[in-house]
Protein backbone atom coordinates (compact mmCIF):
# COMPACT_ATOMS: atom_id res chain seq x y z
CA UNK A 1 0.00 0.00 0.00
CA UNK A 2 3.09 2.04 0.59
CA UNK A 3 4.72 1.65 -2.35
CA UNK A 4 1.27 2.53 -4.21
CA UNK A 5 1.13 5.53 -2.55
CA UNK A 6 5.04 6.15 -3.39
CA UNK A 7 4.46 5.43 -6.91
CA UNK A 8 1.61 7.68 -7.47
CA UNK A 9 3.20 10.51 -5.49
CA UNK A 10 6.34 9.97 -8.06
CA UNK A 11 4.00 9.73 -10.56
CA UNK A 12 2.84 13.18 -9.55
CA UNK A 13 5.83 15.06 -9.39
CA UNK A 14 6.53 13.98 -12.84
CA UNK A 15 4.11 15.35 -14.68
CA UNK A 16 4.02 18.67 -12.05
CA UNK A 17 7.76 19.21 -13.41
CA UNK A 18 6.31 19.23 -17.04
CA UNK A 19 9.46 21.51 -18.49
CA UNK A 20 11.79 19.08 -17.07
CA UNK A 21 10.00 16.01 -18.82
CA UNK A 22 10.17 18.17 -21.85
CA UNK A 23 13.38 18.49 -22.10
CA UNK A 24 14.14 14.75 -21.43
CA UNK A 25 11.58 14.21 -23.70
CA UNK A 26 13.14 15.72 -26.54
CA UNK A 27 16.43 13.84 -26.45
CA UNK A 28 14.84 10.05 -25.18
CA UNK A 29 11.69 10.39 -26.79
CA UNK A 30 11.47 6.55 -27.14
CA UNK A 31 13.03 5.95 -24.00
CA UNK A 32 10.56 8.43 -22.06
CA UNK A 33 7.63 6.90 -24.05
CA UNK A 34 8.22 3.66 -22.81
CA UNK A 35 8.93 4.74 -19.18
CA UNK A 36 5.51 6.45 -19.30
CA UNK A 37 3.52 3.54 -20.94
CA UNK A 38 4.87 1.25 -17.81
CA UNK A 39 3.92 4.15 -15.49
CA UNK A 40 0.00 4.06 -16.80
CA UNK A 41 0.24 0.29 -16.83
CA UNK A 42 1.62 0.24 -13.46
CA UNK A 43 -0.70 2.86 -12.16
CA UNK A 44 -4.07 0.73 -13.46
CA UNK A 45 -2.94 -2.21 -12.17
CA UNK A 46 -2.12 -0.71 -8.15
CA UNK A 47 -5.44 0.87 -8.72
CA UNK A 48 -7.47 -2.07 -9.75
CA UNK A 49 -5.15 -4.12 -6.67
CA UNK A 50 -5.92 -1.60 -4.47
CA UNK A 51 -9.44 -1.74 -5.16
CA UNK A 52 -10.07 -5.18 -5.22
CA UNK A 53 -8.36 -5.73 -1.84
CA UNK A 54 -10.56 -2.68 -0.44
CA UNK A 55 -13.87 -4.39 -1.84
CA UNK A 56 -12.51 -8.01 -0.57
CA UNK A 57 -11.93 -6.14 3.06
CA UNK A 58 -15.38 -4.73 3.16
CA UNK A 59 -16.66 -8.09 2.40
CA UNK A 60 -15.07 -9.66 5.07
CA UNK A 61 -15.61 -7.29 7.81
CA UNK A 62 -19.12 -7.22 6.76
CA UNK A 63 -19.58 -11.39 6.78
CA UNK A 64 -17.62 -11.11 10.16
CA UNK A 65 -20.12 -8.64 11.68
CA UNK A 66 -22.63 -10.60 9.98
CA UNK A 67 -21.45 -13.75 11.74
CA UNK A 68 -21.26 -11.87 14.96
CA UNK A 69 -24.97 -10.74 14.77
CA UNK A 70 -25.52 -14.39 14.21
CA UNK A 71 -23.34 -15.49 17.19
CA UNK A 72 -25.18 -12.89 19.16
CA UNK A 73 -28.47 -13.92 18.25
CA UNK A 74 -28.27 -17.02 18.22
CA UNK A 75 -26.27 -16.70 22.05
CA UNK A 76 -29.60 -15.19 23.28
CA UNK A 77 -31.47 -17.39 21.86
CA UNK A 78 -29.82 -20.55 24.13
CA UNK A 79 -29.64 -18.26 26.95
CA UNK A 80 -33.35 -17.22 26.72
CA UNK A 81 -34.04 -21.01 26.28
CA UNK A 82 -31.84 -22.08 29.06
CA UNK A 83 -33.34 -19.28 31.31
CA UNK A 84 -29.37 -18.37 31.48
CA UNK A 85 -27.91 -15.57 31.29
CA UNK A 86 -24.07 -14.07 31.81
CA UNK A 87 -22.82 -10.84 33.63
CA UNK A 88 -19.86 -8.96 34.66
CA UNK A 89 -19.37 -6.82 38.02
CA UNK A 90 -16.32 -3.94 37.40
CA UNK A 91 -16.27 -3.79 40.81
CA UNK A 92 -14.03 -0.42 41.31
CA UNK A 93 -16.31 1.44 38.97
CA UNK A 94 -19.44 -0.52 40.04
CA UNK A 95 -20.75 -1.29 36.96
CA UNK A 96 -22.92 -4.21 36.27
CA UNK A 97 -23.10 -5.69 32.22
CA UNK A 98 -25.89 -8.07 32.36
CA UNK A 99 -26.68 -9.97 29.28
CA UNK A 100 -30.67 -9.99 27.41
CA UNK A 101 -31.30 -13.05 29.16
CA UNK A 102 -30.47 -11.48 32.74
CA UNK A 103 -32.94 -8.71 32.36
CA UNK A 104 -35.51 -10.90 30.98
CA UNK A 105 -35.47 -13.32 34.19
CA UNK A 106 -34.66 -9.89 36.50
CA UNK A 107 -38.08 -8.50 34.36
CA UNK A 108 -36.07 -5.30 33.98
CA UNK A 109 -36.19 -3.37 30.40
CA UNK A 110 -32.37 -2.30 30.24
CA UNK A 111 -32.67 1.12 28.68
CA UNK A 112 -34.83 2.16 31.78
CA UNK A 113 -32.55 0.24 34.46
CA UNK A 114 -28.96 1.09 35.46
CA UNK A 115 -27.42 -1.98 36.06
CA UNK A 116 -25.29 -1.49 39.33
CA UNK A 117 -24.20 -3.94 42.67
CA UNK A 118 -27.06 -1.85 44.90
CA UNK A 119 -29.93 -2.14 42.66
CA UNK A 120 -29.39 -5.95 41.82
CA UNK A 121 -29.28 -6.02 45.72
CA UNK A 122 -32.49 -4.59 45.46
CA UNK A 123 -33.77 -6.92 43.37
CA UNK A 124 -32.96 -9.63 45.84
CA UNK A 125 -35.75 -11.21 48.36
CA UNK A 126 -35.38 -9.24 51.35
CA UNK A 127 -34.72 -12.62 53.39
CA UNK A 128 -32.56 -13.77 51.29
CA UNK A 129 -29.88 -10.26 50.85
CA UNK A 130 -27.88 -10.86 53.86
CA UNK A 131 -26.88 -14.57 52.75
CA UNK A 132 -26.18 -13.62 49.06
CA UNK A 133 -23.99 -10.50 50.23
CA UNK A 134 -22.08 -12.70 52.81
CA UNK A 135 -21.71 -15.51 49.75
CA UNK A 136 -20.55 -12.31 47.45
CA UNK A 137 -17.43 -11.36 49.99
CA UNK A 138 -16.53 -15.05 50.92
CA UNK A 139 -15.80 -15.56 47.60
CA UNK A 140 -14.04 -12.04 47.21
CA UNK A 141 -11.97 -12.48 50.12
CA UNK A 142 -10.93 -16.63 49.87
CA UNK A 143 -10.51 -15.98 45.94
CA UNK A 144 -13.25 -18.82 45.80
CA UNK A 145 -16.05 -19.57 43.79
CA UNK A 146 -19.64 -17.92 43.94
CA UNK A 147 -22.11 -19.63 44.07
CA UNK A 148 -25.93 -19.70 45.48
CA UNK A 149 -29.26 -19.99 44.98
CA UNK A 150 -31.54 -17.09 46.53
CA UNK A 151 -34.75 -15.87 45.32
CA UNK A 152 -35.64 -12.47 43.51
CA UNK A 153 -38.85 -10.19 43.35
CA UNK A 154 -39.68 -8.84 39.92
CA UNK A 155 -41.05 -5.66 39.55
CA UNK A 156 -44.44 -7.30 38.62
CA UNK A 157 -43.70 -8.49 42.67
CA UNK A 158 -44.13 -12.44 41.13
CA UNK A 159 -41.14 -14.05 42.95
CA UNK A 160 -38.91 -16.37 41.27
CA UNK A 161 -35.57 -18.44 42.26
CA UNK A 162 -32.19 -18.25 40.60
CA UNK A 163 -28.99 -19.75 40.72
CA UNK A 164 -25.66 -17.52 40.67
CA UNK A 165 -22.40 -18.48 39.53
CA UNK A 166 -19.07 -16.65 39.73
CA UNK A 167 -15.42 -16.16 39.89
CA UNK A 168 -13.24 -13.17 40.26
CA UNK A 169 -10.49 -11.92 38.01
CA UNK A 170 -8.26 -9.86 40.16
CA UNK A 171 -6.09 -8.36 36.97
CA UNK A 172 -6.82 -4.44 36.65
CA UNK A 173 -9.25 -3.45 36.44
CA UNK A 174 -10.46 -6.26 38.97
CA UNK A 175 -13.91 -7.79 38.38
CA UNK A 176 -16.45 -11.01 38.63
CA UNK A 177 -17.59 -12.70 35.88
CA UNK A 178 -20.67 -15.02 36.38
CA UNK A 179 -23.72 -16.65 35.35
CA UNK A 180 -27.48 -16.39 36.32
CA UNK A 181 -29.81 -18.87 35.46
CA UNK A 182 -34.07 -19.03 36.23
CA UNK A 183 -34.74 -22.61 38.44
CA UNK A 184 -37.79 -21.45 39.59
CA UNK A 185 -39.59 -24.92 37.54
CA UNK A 186 -37.02 -27.03 38.76
CA UNK A 187 -36.96 -25.98 42.12
CA UNK A 188 -40.39 -26.17 42.40
CA UNK A 189 -40.49 -29.58 40.78
CA UNK A 190 -37.88 -30.84 43.42
CA UNK A 191 -39.50 -29.41 46.08
CA UNK A 192 -43.06 -30.65 45.30
CA UNK A 193 -41.17 -33.80 44.59
CA UNK A 194 -39.67 -33.63 48.23
CA UNK A 195 -42.67 -32.42 49.68
CA UNK A 196 -44.30 -35.65 48.09
CA UNK A 197 -41.94 -38.09 49.61
CA UNK A 198 -42.47 -36.32 52.74
CA UNK A 199 -46.28 -36.90 52.41
CA UNK A 200 -45.95 -40.52 51.51
CA UNK A 201 -43.04 -41.41 53.81
CA UNK A 202 -46.14 -40.06 56.86
CA UNK A 203 -48.73 -42.03 55.12
CA UNK A 204 -49.48 -44.83 58.04
CA UNK A 205 -50.03 -47.61 54.66
CA UNK A 206 -47.42 -48.83 52.74
CA UNK A 207 -46.40 -47.11 49.17
CA UNK A 208 -45.52 -49.67 46.67
CA UNK A 209 -44.40 -49.34 43.64
CA UNK A 210 -42.42 -51.98 41.33
CA UNK A 211 -42.71 -53.65 37.74
CA UNK A 212 -44.28 -56.50 36.52
CA UNK A 213 -41.28 -58.60 37.15
CA UNK A 214 -41.65 -57.88 41.02
CA UNK A 215 -38.90 -55.65 41.06
CA UNK A 216 -39.01 -52.91 43.86
CA UNK A 217 -38.54 -49.24 42.12
CA UNK A 218 -40.14 -47.37 44.97
CA UNK A 219 -40.57 -47.75 48.86
CA UNK A 220 -42.14 -45.42 51.77
CA UNK A 221 -40.68 -45.61 54.88
CA UNK A 222 -43.80 -47.36 56.42
CA UNK A 223 -42.99 -50.24 53.57
CA UNK A 224 -39.71 -51.26 55.09
CA UNK A 225 -39.81 -49.90 58.57
CA UNK A 226 -43.40 -52.06 59.39
CA UNK A 227 -41.73 -55.49 58.02
CA UNK A 228 -38.27 -55.12 59.52
CA UNK A 229 -36.24 -54.23 56.78
CA UNK A 230 -33.82 -51.24 55.88
CA UNK A 231 -34.57 -49.55 52.21
CA UNK A 232 -31.92 -50.75 51.09
CA UNK A 233 -32.61 -54.57 51.50
CA UNK A 234 -35.95 -54.42 50.73
CA UNK A 235 -35.36 -52.21 47.31
CA UNK A 236 -32.33 -55.66 46.87
CA UNK A 237 -36.10 -57.89 47.04
CA UNK A 238 -38.46 -58.89 45.02
CA UNK A 239 -42.48 -58.64 45.45
CA UNK A 240 -42.88 -62.31 45.76
CA UNK A 241 -40.65 -62.86 48.73
CA UNK A 242 -42.91 -60.31 50.67
CA UNK A 243 -45.96 -61.77 49.73
CA UNK A 244 -46.12 -65.25 51.16
CA UNK A 245 -49.78 -66.07 49.77
CA UNK A 246 -49.27 -66.19 46.18
CA UNK A 247 -47.62 -68.76 44.09
CA UNK A 248 -46.66 -68.71 40.61
CA UNK A 249 -49.82 -69.58 39.03
CA UNK A 250 -52.01 -67.46 41.67
CA UNK A 251 -49.42 -64.09 40.62
CA UNK A 252 -49.52 -65.05 36.61
CA UNK A 253 -53.63 -64.32 36.87
CA UNK A 254 -53.28 -61.10 39.48
CA UNK A 255 -51.27 -59.79 36.52
CA UNK A 256 -53.19 -60.64 33.84
CA UNK A 257 -55.91 -59.44 35.68
CA UNK A 258 -54.03 -55.80 36.50
CA UNK A 259 -53.33 -55.72 32.57
CA UNK A 260 -57.10 -56.18 31.56
CA UNK A 261 -58.81 -54.02 34.43
CA UNK A 262 -56.30 -51.72 35.53
CA UNK A 263 -56.86 -52.45 39.26
CA UNK A 264 -57.58 -54.71 42.06
CA UNK A 265 -58.13 -55.63 45.87
CA UNK A 266 -57.02 -58.19 47.92
CA UNK A 267 -56.08 -59.67 51.31
CA UNK A 268 -53.04 -61.14 51.36
CA UNK A 269 -50.06 -62.04 54.11
CA UNK A 270 -46.57 -60.31 54.29
CA UNK A 271 -43.47 -62.01 55.36
CA UNK A 272 -41.20 -59.79 57.94
CA UNK A 273 -37.79 -59.83 58.28
CA UNK A 274 -38.11 -61.76 61.52
CA UNK A 275 -40.26 -64.50 59.79
CA UNK A 276 -43.79 -62.99 61.51
CA UNK A 277 -46.68 -62.47 58.91
CA UNK A 278 -48.22 -59.40 58.82
CA UNK A 279 -52.06 -59.16 57.42
CA UNK A 280 -52.47 -56.46 55.12
CA UNK A 281 -55.40 -55.58 52.58
CA UNK A 282 -53.72 -54.51 49.30
CA UNK A 283 -55.47 -52.16 46.67
CA UNK A 284 -53.01 -52.41 43.78
CA UNK A 285 -52.99 -50.27 39.94
CA UNK A 286 -51.67 -50.64 36.81
CA UNK A 287 -49.54 -47.26 36.21
CA UNK A 288 -47.60 -46.28 33.40
CA UNK A 289 -44.97 -44.12 32.99
CA UNK A 290 -42.45 -43.30 29.66
CA UNK A 291 -44.22 -46.09 28.43
CA UNK A 292 -43.17 -48.68 30.79
CA UNK A 293 -45.51 -50.50 32.66
CA UNK A 294 -45.74 -50.34 37.27
CA UNK A 295 -47.70 -51.42 39.92
CA UNK A 296 -48.65 -49.00 42.26
CA UNK A 297 -49.89 -50.64 45.54
CA UNK A 298 -51.31 -49.28 48.62
CA UNK A 299 -50.51 -51.54 51.52
CA UNK A 300 -52.79 -51.50 54.73
CA UNK A 301 -51.98 -53.45 57.63
CA UNK A 302 -55.12 -55.38 59.02
CA UNK A 303 -53.86 -56.79 62.03
CA UNK A 304 -55.25 -54.80 64.29
CA UNK A 305 -58.68 -54.69 62.25
CA UNK A 306 -59.17 -58.22 62.16
CA UNK A 307 -58.53 -58.33 65.99
CA UNK A 308 -61.10 -55.71 66.40
CA UNK A 309 -63.42 -58.37 64.10
CA UNK A 310 -62.92 -60.96 66.26
CA UNK A 311 -63.90 -58.97 69.43
CA UNK A 312 -66.68 -57.72 67.36
CA UNK A 313 -67.96 -60.88 66.49
CA UNK A 314 -67.83 -62.06 70.28
CA UNK A 315 -69.76 -58.96 71.08
CA UNK A 316 -72.60 -59.59 68.46
CA UNK A 317 -72.77 -62.64 69.44
CA UNK A 318 -73.26 -61.71 73.12
CA UNK A 319 -75.58 -58.65 72.02
CA UNK A 320 -78.22 -61.25 69.80
CA UNK A 321 -78.91 -63.24 72.80
CA UNK A 322 -80.61 -60.71 74.80
CA UNK A 323 -83.75 -59.37 74.37
CA UNK A 324 -83.51 -55.52 74.18
CA UNK A 325 -83.03 -53.95 70.92
CA UNK A 326 -79.31 -52.43 70.08
CA UNK A 327 -78.68 -50.20 67.17
CA UNK A 328 -75.53 -48.69 66.63
CA UNK A 329 -74.14 -45.40 64.59
CA UNK A 330 -71.72 -43.10 62.99
CA UNK A 331 -71.52 -39.86 64.13
CA UNK A 332 -73.74 -38.70 61.11
CA UNK A 333 -76.35 -40.71 62.71
CA UNK A 334 -75.97 -43.80 59.78
CA UNK A 335 -76.59 -47.27 61.28
CA UNK A 336 -73.82 -49.36 61.23
CA UNK A 337 -75.20 -52.17 63.36
CA UNK A 338 -78.25 -53.60 64.82
CA UNK A 339 -78.85 -56.87 66.94
CA UNK A 340 -81.34 -59.53 66.23
CA UNK A 341 -83.77 -58.01 69.08
CA UNK A 342 -84.20 -54.92 67.35
CA UNK A 343 -85.34 -56.97 63.98
CA UNK A 344 -87.33 -58.80 66.17
CA UNK A 345 -89.04 -55.97 67.92
CA UNK A 346 -89.48 -53.75 65.10
CA UNK A 347 -89.96 -55.97 62.04
CA UNK A 348 -86.94 -54.11 60.13
CA UNK A 349 -83.89 -56.78 58.88
CA UNK A 350 -80.70 -56.03 59.22
CA UNK A 351 -80.49 -55.21 55.73
CA UNK A 352 -82.66 -52.80 55.44
CA UNK A 353 -81.82 -51.33 58.78
CA UNK A 354 -77.86 -50.96 58.32
CA UNK A 355 -76.83 -47.71 56.07
CA UNK A 356 -80.54 -46.65 57.17
CA UNK A 357 -81.17 -44.11 59.78
CA UNK A 358 -82.95 -44.13 63.37
CA UNK A 359 -85.59 -41.81 62.22
CA UNK A 360 -87.09 -44.82 59.96
CA UNK A 361 -88.74 -45.67 63.53
CA UNK A 362 -89.93 -42.18 64.08
CA UNK A 363 -93.56 -41.88 65.00
CA UNK A 364 -94.63 -38.33 64.82
CA UNK A 365 -95.35 -38.20 68.03
CA UNK A 366 -92.43 -36.08 69.25
CA UNK A 367 -92.11 -32.88 67.39
CA UNK A 368 -89.08 -30.61 66.54
CA UNK A 369 -87.80 -29.51 70.18
CA UNK A 370 -87.92 -32.89 71.14
CA UNK A 371 -84.90 -34.03 68.64
CA UNK A 372 -83.36 -30.93 68.39
CA UNK A 373 -82.66 -31.65 72.87
CA UNK A 374 -81.33 -34.80 72.03
CA UNK A 375 -78.96 -34.09 69.45
CA UNK A 376 -77.60 -31.52 71.60
CA UNK A 377 -77.58 -33.96 74.59
CA UNK A 378 -75.39 -36.27 72.99
CA UNK A 379 -73.19 -34.21 70.85
CA UNK A 380 -72.02 -32.57 73.92
CA UNK A 381 -70.91 -36.30 75.08
CA UNK A 382 -73.65 -36.91 77.65
CA UNK A 383 -76.47 -40.19 77.67
CA UNK A 384 -79.46 -39.32 77.15
CA UNK A 385 -82.41 -41.78 78.57
CA UNK A 386 -86.10 -41.07 78.03
CA UNK A 387 -89.46 -43.01 77.67
CA UNK A 388 -90.97 -42.34 74.00
CA UNK A 389 -93.17 -43.84 70.78
CA UNK A 390 -91.58 -45.02 68.37
CA UNK A 391 -93.10 -46.72 64.87
CA UNK A 392 -92.53 -50.49 63.48
CA UNK A 393 -92.44 -51.53 60.13
CA UNK A 394 -96.41 -52.44 59.68
CA UNK A 395 -97.00 -49.16 61.39
CA UNK A 396 -97.56 -50.13 65.07
CA UNK A 397 -96.51 -47.56 67.67
CA UNK A 398 -94.69 -49.06 70.66
CA UNK A 399 -93.13 -47.31 73.92
CA UNK A 400 -89.42 -47.70 74.43
CA UNK A 401 -87.17 -46.71 77.32
CA UNK A 402 -84.40 -45.40 75.24
CA UNK A 403 -80.52 -45.02 76.31
CA UNK A 404 -78.48 -43.40 73.48
CA UNK A 405 -74.25 -43.05 74.83
CA UNK A 406 -71.93 -41.29 72.29
CA UNK A 407 -69.04 -43.84 71.42
CA UNK A 408 -65.33 -41.76 72.04
CA UNK A 409 -62.02 -42.65 70.89
CA UNK A 410 -58.78 -41.88 72.60
CA UNK A 411 -58.76 -38.53 72.09
CA UNK A 412 -61.97 -37.70 73.35
CA UNK A 413 -63.85 -37.15 70.37
CA UNK A 414 -67.22 -38.81 69.17
CA UNK A 415 -66.96 -41.56 66.82
CA UNK A 416 -70.49 -42.66 67.11
CA UNK A 417 -73.75 -43.60 69.36
CA UNK A 418 -74.98 -46.74 70.99
CA UNK A 419 -78.72 -46.80 71.11
CA UNK A 420 -80.41 -49.76 73.15
CA UNK A 421 -84.19 -49.89 73.91
CA UNK A 422 -86.31 -51.71 75.38
CA UNK A 423 -90.13 -52.39 75.13
CA UNK A 424 -92.27 -51.19 77.46
CA UNK A 425 -95.69 -51.12 75.86
CA UNK A 426 -97.48 -52.90 78.23
CA UNK A 427 -96.16 -51.73 81.13
CA UNK A 428 -96.52 -47.96 79.74
CA UNK A 429 -100.28 -48.87 78.45
CA UNK A 430 -100.55 -50.58 82.06
CA UNK A 431 -98.96 -47.79 84.34
CA UNK A 432 -101.11 -44.85 81.84
CA UNK A 433 -104.35 -47.02 82.51
CA UNK A 434 -103.60 -46.91 86.26
CA UNK A 435 -103.18 -42.92 86.38
CA UNK A 436 -106.31 -42.61 84.13
CA UNK A 437 -108.14 -44.54 86.78
CA UNK A 438 -106.37 -43.00 89.58
CA UNK A 439 -107.07 -39.12 87.60
CA UNK A 440 -110.42 -39.76 86.12
CA UNK A 441 -113.90 -40.11 87.42
CA UNK A 442 -115.10 -43.06 86.22
CA UNK A 443 -118.80 -42.50 84.74
CA UNK A 444 -118.10 -38.94 83.64
CA UNK A 445 -114.57 -39.56 82.38
CA UNK A 446 -113.84 -35.66 83.73
CA UNK A 447 -110.80 -35.44 86.81
CA UNK A 448 -111.58 -36.73 89.92
CA UNK A 449 -111.55 -35.03 93.09
CA UNK A 450 -107.42 -35.77 93.92
CA UNK A 451 -106.52 -34.81 90.56
CA UNK A 452 -108.50 -31.33 90.51
CA UNK A 453 -106.61 -30.50 93.35
CA UNK A 454 -103.29 -31.31 91.98
CA UNK A 455 -103.96 -29.19 89.31
CA UNK A 456 -105.44 -26.22 91.14
CA UNK A 457 -102.55 -26.30 93.15
CA UNK A 458 -100.06 -25.39 89.95
CA UNK A 459 -102.90 -22.98 88.42
CA UNK A 460 -102.96 -21.21 92.24
CA UNK A 461 -99.13 -20.83 92.10
CA UNK A 462 -98.98 -19.89 88.48
CA UNK A 463 -101.82 -16.99 89.53
CA UNK A 464 -99.69 -16.29 92.25
CA UNK A 465 -96.34 -15.47 90.39
CA UNK A 466 -97.56 -14.13 87.38
CA UNK A 467 -100.48 -11.89 88.84
CA UNK A 468 -103.00 -13.65 86.83
CA UNK A 469 -107.05 -13.68 87.43
CA UNK A 470 -108.34 -17.54 88.75
CA UNK A 471 -111.98 -18.31 89.22
CA UNK A 472 -113.86 -21.20 90.38
CA UNK A 473 -117.65 -22.31 89.39
CA UNK A 474 -119.58 -24.79 91.39
CA UNK A 475 -122.01 -26.71 89.91
CA UNK A 476 -124.84 -28.39 91.15
CA UNK A 477 -128.19 -30.09 89.45
CA UNK A 478 -131.39 -29.41 90.75
CA UNK A 479 -133.40 -31.66 92.11
CA UNK A 480 -131.30 -34.42 91.59
CA UNK A 481 -132.19 -37.07 94.22
CA UNK A 482 -135.91 -36.77 92.36
CA UNK A 483 -134.68 -37.92 89.09
CA UNK A 484 -132.78 -40.73 90.19
CA UNK A 485 -135.50 -41.92 92.75
CA UNK A 486 -138.28 -41.48 89.88
CA UNK A 487 -135.91 -42.65 86.64
CA UNK A 488 -133.88 -44.90 88.37
CA UNK A 489 -129.79 -44.48 88.67
CA UNK A 490 -129.14 -45.51 85.15
CA UNK A 491 -131.35 -42.64 84.11
CA UNK A 492 -129.21 -40.15 86.35
CA UNK A 493 -125.88 -41.70 85.37
CA UNK A 494 -127.02 -41.08 81.76
CA UNK A 495 -127.89 -37.32 82.81
CA UNK A 496 -124.84 -36.80 84.51
CA UNK A 497 -122.80 -37.89 81.35
CA UNK A 498 -124.47 -35.64 79.10
CA UNK A 499 -124.43 -32.70 81.33
CA UNK A 500 -120.67 -33.24 81.39
CA UNK A 501 -120.45 -33.53 77.45
CA UNK A 502 -122.49 -29.86 77.30
CA UNK A 503 -120.38 -28.32 79.79
CA UNK A 504 -117.17 -29.15 78.03
CA UNK A 505 -118.60 -27.96 74.92
CA UNK A 506 -119.01 -24.30 76.26
CA UNK A 507 -115.46 -23.81 78.02
CA UNK A 508 -111.95 -23.67 76.74
CA UNK A 509 -109.22 -26.39 76.43
CA UNK A 510 -107.39 -24.90 79.48
CA UNK A 511 -110.32 -24.64 81.52
CA UNK A 512 -110.18 -27.77 84.16
CA UNK A 513 -113.35 -29.44 85.02
CA UNK A 514 -113.44 -31.80 87.38
CA UNK A 515 -116.25 -34.07 89.10
CA UNK A 516 -116.53 -33.18 92.80
CA UNK A 517 -118.79 -36.02 94.29
CA UNK A 518 -122.32 -37.07 93.80
CA UNK A 519 -124.16 -34.47 91.16
CA UNK A 520 -121.77 -31.37 92.13
CA UNK A 521 -119.17 -30.16 89.46
CA UNK A 522 -115.84 -27.56 89.62
CA UNK A 523 -114.55 -25.38 86.69
CA UNK A 524 -111.21 -23.63 87.62
CA UNK A 525 -111.27 -20.96 84.94
CA UNK A 526 -107.14 -19.75 84.64
CA UNK A 527 -106.99 -15.96 83.29
CA UNK A 528 -110.52 -15.22 83.87
CA UNK A 529 -111.51 -12.39 86.01
CA UNK A 530 -114.74 -11.62 87.93
CA UNK A 531 -117.05 -10.03 85.33
CA UNK A 532 -115.79 -13.06 82.48
CA UNK A 533 -116.40 -16.09 85.13
CA UNK A 534 -120.40 -14.75 86.01
CA UNK A 535 -120.58 -14.35 81.98
CA UNK A 536 -118.94 -18.37 81.65
CA UNK A 537 -121.49 -19.34 84.79
CA UNK A 538 -124.52 -17.72 83.19
CA UNK A 539 -123.12 -19.14 79.87
CA UNK A 540 -123.29 -22.70 80.87
CA UNK A 541 -126.31 -22.39 83.11
CA UNK A 542 -128.41 -21.29 79.71
CA UNK A 543 -126.77 -24.20 77.79
CA UNK A 544 -128.18 -26.89 80.10
CA UNK A 545 -131.27 -25.66 80.60
CA UNK A 546 -132.16 -25.15 76.56
CA UNK A 547 -130.85 -29.24 76.45
CA UNK A 548 -133.25 -32.04 75.75
CA UNK A 549 -132.65 -34.79 78.48
CA UNK A 550 -133.81 -38.25 77.20
CA UNK A 551 -136.79 -39.65 79.66
CA UNK A 552 -136.72 -36.50 81.82
CA UNK A 553 -136.68 -33.86 79.17
CA UNK A 554 -135.46 -31.26 80.89
CA UNK A 555 -133.34 -29.92 84.10
CA UNK A 556 -131.50 -27.07 85.32
CA UNK A 557 -128.34 -26.15 87.62
CA UNK A 558 -127.81 -23.63 90.29
CA UNK A 559 -123.76 -22.56 90.41
CA UNK A 560 -121.85 -20.57 92.80
CA UNK A 561 -118.52 -18.66 91.86
CA UNK A 562 -115.24 -17.22 93.34
CA UNK A 563 -112.18 -15.52 92.33
CA UNK A 564 -108.88 -16.61 93.77
CA UNK A 565 -107.50 -13.75 95.99
CA UNK A 566 -103.48 -13.42 96.37
CA UNK A 567 -103.65 -15.35 100.09
CA UNK A 568 -106.54 -17.69 99.42
CA UNK A 569 -106.10 -21.85 100.05
CA UNK A 570 -108.38 -24.07 97.84
CA UNK A 571 -110.73 -23.68 101.38
CA UNK A 572 -111.46 -20.65 101.16
CA UNK A 573 -111.96 -20.17 97.10
CA UNK A 574 -114.25 -23.05 97.76
CA UNK A 575 -116.02 -22.00 100.38
CA UNK A 576 -117.02 -19.08 98.68
CA UNK A 577 -118.09 -20.16 95.80
CA UNK A 578 -120.71 -22.81 98.10
CA UNK A 579 -121.67 -19.91 99.86
CA UNK A 580 -122.89 -18.32 96.28
CA UNK A 581 -124.38 -21.49 95.36
CA UNK A 582 -126.54 -21.86 98.38
CA UNK A 583 -127.66 -18.36 97.84
CA UNK A 584 -128.78 -19.29 94.26
CA UNK A 585 -130.50 -22.26 96.13
CA UNK A 586 -132.30 -20.87 98.72
CA UNK A 587 -133.28 -17.79 96.13
CA UNK A 588 -135.04 -20.46 93.66
CA UNK A 589 -132.28 -22.67 92.05
CA UNK A 590 -131.51 -22.19 88.62
CA UNK A 591 -129.40 -19.20 88.86
CA UNK A 592 -125.57 -17.78 89.77
CA UNK A 593 -124.96 -16.79 93.16
CA UNK A 594 -122.09 -15.02 94.30
CA UNK A 595 -120.51 -14.18 96.83
CA UNK A 596 -117.92 -11.34 97.67
CA UNK A 597 -114.67 -11.32 100.15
Amino acid sequence: MKVFFIFMFFSYSLFAKETFILSIYSYHEELITDLIYALMVTVIVGSSTFIWYLYRSRRIIAKREADLVSISINLNKAQELSHLGNWVWDIKANTLWWSNEVYRIFGLIPQEFKATYEAFLERVHPDDREEVQAAINYAMTNHTEYSIVHRLIKMDGTIRYVHEEGSVDYEEPVKMNGTVQDITETFEKEEALLLQAQIFDAVQDSILVYDFDGKFIYLNENAWKTRGYTREEMMGMNISEIDINCNPKKRNAMMNQLKEVGYMKARVDHLCKNGNRLPVEMYVKHITLNKKSYILGSVRDISEQLIAQKEIEKFSKAVDQIDDSVLMTDRMGTITYVNQAFCDHTGFSREEAVGNNPRMLKSGQHDIDFFKNLWKIILHGDVFRVTLVNKKKNGDLFYENLTITPLKDENGDITGFVYTGKDVTSETMMNQEMERIATIDKLTGVFNRHKFEELYALESERSRRFSQPLSLILIDIDHFKNVNDTYGHDIGDKVLQLLVKIVQKNIRQIDIFARWGGEEFLVLSPSTNFENIQILAEKLRLAIAEAEFPEISHITISQGVSVFEEKDTFSELFKRADKGLYYAKEHGRNQVGITVK
